[in-house]
């Protein structure tokens, strides 16, 4: 329900009321965090080898596993978790500034005593939890083998609009009728991107302490989406009436918005690692993991009607004394599809100093980055004859750039500080617009472990992680005699 672009109004319009209603927005993340998204997580150094390598080795730089002095079973679990992110990121408030924004300047020019509530907005990150995945190392006379099973990373969003109100009017051309037109939105659309694969890995030893490790990572994923809005809108001049989504109506009137939509596709990726380990207290370490994307067949369709007033000449513009017409006034099909959709991940090149020394340890990385994390997609808008019928690529996504990490503590416990450099990235093929803004994101993090007392075959370990990868995990390493 709303009008084009390049649509001419004959009138200044007015906002004269505007309730925002409740907007509930619930995302949750199931399994292991977003691991799926990155195939890392953060151990000593993130990307590269610990130098006590365990389970994680294989899904990270597989170097790693040439150090292995044992064979090894390696699973973890993950805490459910939920999160009220308006007091971390205010959404609430930054919607309401923009609402505020755009109602000044749409009014700028009228002295019409405006009613304006502003959004009540719910966000909320949640993360199920569970058992996640699981790994085992088989270290062989020749060369170290590793294989790692990932939980699907699942990600459902869930929003919710109840009570969306507004009261707009304008002037028709001839001047001297006053036209209001009154809309009310409610609805629901659920998504959800579920992500799975494995790795499998080797390592081997070189002389003179050299490592050497290569990975493949295999994933493939499914895109699913679905919802339906019901807006409702009547206008009026004070004498006549127009109401959409009557049933008595003898046109078509009726207002729509839903949408359905399935994809599914696959992507693989390569991983290598070099090192140079000084006895078991030095380590210099480089890994390069490969940019990929897992490219999804499929189509999303959304189908709306579009209210539409022409003039009497027929000509595709808003004409006010002509918005309550039956014989040019209606609501319009309008449909898009969306195709060819692609999920892109970054490559990554690692370089990092890390050190040991009793129970302490410390570690510096520095990475680049190429490609960026973005969605892909090609999209086709086709409607009835008031519509000339158009299509796009458009790419939005978070393009990393280069980070530097700094850890240091006891086994038990490490702290890690560090920030990335990324651009915000909107692409859209009409026009060669692009859009982006640079920023720098801070990373925080503790991670640690222990062997069990009595037990010393059983290493517990953890990681809590405020950045890209991943939030809070448990894991657990048998090492076989």
């Amino acid at each position: 329900m709303s009008l084009s672009r390049g649509i001419s109004v004959h009138a200044q319009g007015t906002l004269e009321l505007f309730q925002g209603g409740i907007i509930g927005a619930d995302l949750r993340i199931g399994s292991s965090g977003l691991s799926g998204f990155s195939g890392t997580f953060d151990g000593i150094g993130g990307s590269i080898s610990q130098l006590t390598p365990g389970g994680e080795s294989i899904r990270w730089n597989p170097v790693g596993l040439a150090y292995v002095k044992k064979s090894s079973l390696y699973s973890e679990w993950v805490p459910p978790i939920s999160i009220d992110i308006n007091p971390v990121f205010d959404i609430e408030k930054f919607a309401n500034e923009q609402l505020h924004d755009g109602i000044d300047e749409l009014n700028s020019d009228s002295d019409v005593e405006q009613q304006i509530e502003d959004f009540i907005i719910n966000p909320s990150v949640g993360m199920d939890g569970g058992q996640g995945n699981y790994a085992a190392i088989a270290k062989t006379r020749y060369f170290t083998v590793g294989g790692a099973i990932h939980s699907p990373t699942r990600l459902l969003a869930d929003i919710g609009i109840s009570g969306t109100k507004f009261r707009a009017a304008t002037e028709s051309s001839g001047g001297g009728t006053t036209i209001r037109l009154l809309g009310i939105l409610s609805g629901t659309i659920s998504s959800e991107i579920k992500i799975s694969g494995y790795s499998l890995a080797f390592g081997k030893m070189l002389p003179y302490n050299i490592g050497v490790g290569i990975g493949l990572d295999d994933y493939s994923t499914t895109f699913s989406s679905i919802g339906e809005f019901q807006p409702e809108a009547q206008v009026s001049t004070g004498s006549q009436e127009f109401t959409f989504n009557d049933p008595l109506a003898t046109h078509h009137d009726k207002l729509i918005a839903k949408t359905e939509g399935f994809f599914k596709g696959s992507g693989t990726r390569f991983r290598l690692g070099i090192g140079y380990h000084f006895g078991d207290w030095l380590a210099i370490d480089a890994a390069y993991f490969s940019p990929y994307k897992l490219e999804l067949d499929g189509s999303m369709i959304f189908d709306y009607n579009q209210i539409l007033a022409l003039s009497s000449d027929g000509d595709n513009f808003f004409d006010a004394s002509q918005l309550i017409e039956d014989d040019y006034t209606g609501t319009h099909e309008r449909s898009t599809t969306i195709s060819n959709l692609k999920l892109k991940f970054p490559g990554r090149t690692s370089l990092a100093l890390a050190g040991k020394w009793r129970d302490g340890r410390a570690s510096l990385i520095y990475e680049t980055y190429k490609s960026s994390n973005a969605l892909v997609y090609n999209y086709t808008s086709t409607g009835d004859s008031t519509f000339t019928p158009v299509a796009g690529k458009r790419e939005l996504g978070l393009k990393p750039l280069r980070a530097l990490y700094i850890s240091a503590g006891a086994n038990w416990m490490q702290l890690r500080l560090g920030a990335v450099r990324a651009d915000w990235i909107n692409r859209h093929s009409r026009g060669d617009e692009e859009s982006k803004n640079s920023f720098w994101m801070p990373i925080f993090g503790l991670t640690g472990g222990f062997v069990a007392p009595h037990y010393r075959q059983f290493q517990f370990d953890y990681a809590f992680t405020v950045g890209i990868t991943s939030f809070l995990r448990f894991g657990l390493s048998y090492q076989l005699e």
